[in-house]
């Protein structure tokens, strides 16, 4: 069919030659199949002569199938390029492409057979503890409330024996109670997996090819930036850190000094893994928008996966095992705030460093009389315009080709690279001798131009990162002080929000390893689709706190019937409402509606008209989500108090492991999409290139509005927590 198409369009006498090239290639190849068959065959026009004896006939075909075979296995001579066939859009040279192959990390292999048998250990444990056959984990608090003793007849709690054989509880007086063993197991194992899933995306993403030499280059070139950078802040937050933790010594005791240093080092660690794979792959992802969509989406996913997904499964696995070792809520505080001592000067410093970069190229274009800000991209186009690629024939008008190839500017129109993926001899030649000299350009570019989308991607990746890690520590341990100390039964009430937690995270996990794609997808069926495996978590989530809160209900009989409707809907609206936000955002800021449109068609008006237009639909895209919050509280809190705001912050984060995948997933799509630009006049490498950007746009934005909520949910917890 690409042979038919190729003809009918040619203007060439007698057809494409690409299509009679490769209809001579299947000649070939079915001459020599034939002729492998016990049949005899007929080769080209000759007709087989008619045998006068059996012998005769035998030894003629015999002798003509030894001709063919030894022609076939002759070797031939490299023909001499034709002018006639098509060439490739994606690698148009003439002489050898070399394309720089990846790396094997050994350190993420190990770290995949590490969490195979953590997770394999925790799911043993898990099984055990449904016995009470495995360790016996009792943490005491002081009670918030006056009431029984937590219950221990019914399995699997056990014999919990009170200070003082005390009969019940009372307000401001120790108790004990049995730590919810199974759930805490259960989070280990989905922590695990996340973690597993984030190596192999790891492993996956080094092993990928780099591009060619151009491209690889380049991104040696942004990576020591980054280098650099990581080199100078790091040991300056570890002075930072141990200084603290001295003066915190005097203050406090052992264990919440030790359990704030495990949580910056945390913190420290999935910042640094999540900056550092952000950029290793965006030249893998550069490479890969010279071939399909599909493939280059799926890597761009899994790549924002190991900043995002990281975040959600080593703050779900640093508060567990902080909470199985100290065995108390004090020691979950302090984890989280040594989380937050990191996730503030990884902010602060990041965003510095991102302005500072900014203002810098700004004064280096001055004192240059140049623009030398954002990758020099406006002397890439310039490139291209003195050479005339827009005008290969040189009539003086634009060639029809080149228009059809101009709509990759838009995200959402339909490029069918057999239409305008293939270009003719004089072409690859003019775009091989553009292709040089921007390799030449980028050996001399300034380094303020990559050190402003450096310092970009370092506060975007960064931050989330670390914002995802404070605010599930602050809400785990919220829930913990409040779920131990203000519930009727403890064990019930702690383990819940670990629950939602670490279902949230297997959910996240396994819709991170496929995404419905095609190469004819536009940029807003793409997003379509990365909701759909949203939803597909929320849907898992809410499934699984519903049989939960049903065997408490039915089965121990631990808690009422209203009781198990009221932390159903409170869960359901905390995985609803950062979607229903993020929604709301994505209207005010995508290209794909209206808003941006109406602040486009105000610039004929001036600029203050756009300045007002833009001021107003922005406070409405902050305002509305904000009602939506406050609305989704005040229910939560007639409905279930201060726990009931604890499970609302824990559901609104259940699915944060994937909106955080998505926001990295921005930062890695625009890095690319530079690169892109810079590296290559491939049209369909710039199309794919826009398209997985303009994604990437609007999922960065849904991830700062998401993260804006999620802080505002444990920010209210936090309140309650103290107010109880």
């Amino acid at each position: 069919s690409l042979c038919s198409s190729l003809s009918e369009r040619c203007p060439r006498p007698g057809g494409c030659g690409m299509a009679l090239a490769l209809q001579s290639s299947e000649n070939s190849a079915g001459a020599r199949q034939n002729a492998l068959s016990p049949e005899p065959t007929k080769i080209g026009n000759a007709a087989p002569s008619a045998p006068t004896h059996g012998e005769e006939h035998l030894k003629k075909g015999k002798s003509r199938i030894q001709d063919i075979i030894n022609q076939s296995l002759q070797k031939q001579d490299k023909p001499k390029y034709n002018a006639d066939p098509l060439r490739s859009i994606a690698f148009s040279a003439n002489e050898e492409v070399i394309i720089n192959r990846g790396r094997f990390s050994w350190f993420s292999a190990v770290c995949m057979c590490v969490f195979v048998i953590t997770g394999f250990t925790a799911l043993i444990l898990m099984l055990l503890s449904l016995r009470n056959t495995s360790a016996s984990l009792i943490s005491e608090e002081i009670s918030y409330i006056s009431g029984p003793t937590p219950p221990w007849d019914i399995p699997p709690w056990g014999f919990v024996r009170q200070p003082g054989d005390a009969t019940s509880r009372e307000i401001g007086k120790p108790f004990r109670y049995a730590m919810p063993t199974f759930m805490l197991f259960y989070s280990v194992l989905a922590a695990s997996f996340g973690l597993f899933t984030t190596a192999y995306f790891c492993s996956e993403l080094l092993v990928q090819d780099m591009g060619v030499h151009r491209v690889k280059n380049l991104g040696d070139v942004i990576n020591k930036g980054v280098d650099c950078y990581l080199f100078r802040s790091v040991p300056i937050t570890m002075v930072i850190m141990t200084t603290i933790a001295g003066f915190v010594f005097f203050v406090s005791d052992i264990r919440f000094t030790l359990a704030m240093l495990a949580g910056s080092a945390t913190c420290m660690c999935c910042i640094n893994m999540g900056i550092n794979m952000n950029f290793e792959g965006g030249t893998r992802l550069t490479h890969a928008m010279n071939y399909d969509l599909t493939g280059s989406i799926a890597l761009a996913v899994r790549a924002g996966a190991i900043g995002g997904l990281s975040a959600h499964s080593m703050s779900l696995m640093g508060m567990v095992s902080t909470w199985i070792i100290f065995k108390e809520a004090n020691a979950l505080v302090g984890f989280g705030v040594g989380v937050s001592i990191i996730a503030f000067y990884t902010r602060i410093a990041g965003g510095i460093f991102a302005k500072g970069c900014d203002i810098g190229s700004d004064f280096v274009s001055a004192m240059l009389g140049e623009d030398v800000d954002d990758y020099n991209m406006d002397s890439m186009d310039a490139l291209k315009q003195a050479h005339n690629i827009h005008d290969i024939d040189g009539d003086g008008e634009e060639d029809s080709a080149h228009g059809e190839r101009k709509q990759v500017v838009d995200p959402n129109a339909y490029m069918d690279e057999a239409e305008v993926g293939f270009i003719t001899h004089e072409e690859a030649v003019l775009r091989t001798k553009i292709e040089k000299q921007m390799e030449e350009t980028l050996t001399t570019m300034h380094p303020v131009n990559y050190l402003d989308a450096i310092g970009e991607n370092i506060a975007d990746i960064g931050g989330t990162s670390s914002d995802l890690l404070e605010t599930m520590c602050v809400t785990l341990s919220t829930a913990v002080i409040l779920g131990a100390k203000a519930h009727e039964v403890p064990y019930f009430g702690t383990s819940l929000p670990f629950n939602i937690i670490a279902t949230g995270t297997v959910g996240c996990s396994v819709v991170s390893y496929y995404v419905w794609c095609h190469e004819k997808h536009s940029s807003n069926r793409i997003r379509r689709s990365l909701q759909l495996n949203l939803f597909i978590v929320v849907v898992f989530v809410q499934c699984v706190v519903f049989v939960s809160c049903y065997l408490q209900y039915k089965v121990y009989h631990t808690i009422s019937f209203s009781r198990m409707t009221n932390y159903c809907l409170i869960t359901a609206l905390g995985l609803i409402a950062p979607e229903a936000c993020a929604a709301i955002c994505e209207y005010f800021t995508s290209v794909n509606y209206p808003p941006v449109s109406w602040i486009a068609k105000e610039a004929h008006h001036g600029m203050i008209q756009v300045i007002l237009r833009g001021l107003g639909q922005g406070f409405a895209s902050a305002g509305l989500p904000s009602v939506v919050n406050i609305i989704v509280q005040i229910l939560a809190f007639q409905w279930e108090g201060f726990y009931g705001l604890v499970l609302l912050a824990c559901a609104s984060q259940a699915c944060t492991g994937w909106q955080a995948t998505l926001a990295a997933y921005g930062a890695v799509a625009n890095n690319a999409n530079r690169l892109v630009h810079l590296t290559t006049v491939n049209e369909m490498a710039h199309h794919r290139a826009n398209v997985a950007a303009t994604i990437g746009t609007t999922t960065s934005h849904n991830g700062k509005c998401i993260a804006g909520q999620n802080c505002f949910f444990a920010t209210t917890a936090l309140l309650g927590a103290l107010l109880a």
